[in-house]
């Protein structure tokens, strides 16, 4: 793995848990940085602000 690439186990993991109906509580991965993403293509990428606006 080099310095600048994203982990391979964190690419395909297993959801863990269940959804709890109602609740405003939204779980997701820290989003790295930007630099990170640059070779990865928009289908692999997420930020705050794609999730949210």
């Amino acid at each position: 793995m080099s310095h600048n690439s994203i982990p391979d186990r964190w690419l395909n993991y297993t959801n863990v848990g269940r959804p709890i109906e109602g609740s405003p509580f939204i779980a997701f991965k820290t989003p790295l940085a930007e630099i990170l993403w640059s070779h990865q293509g928009n289908s692999l990428d997420f930020s705050i602000q794609k999730e949210f606006l």
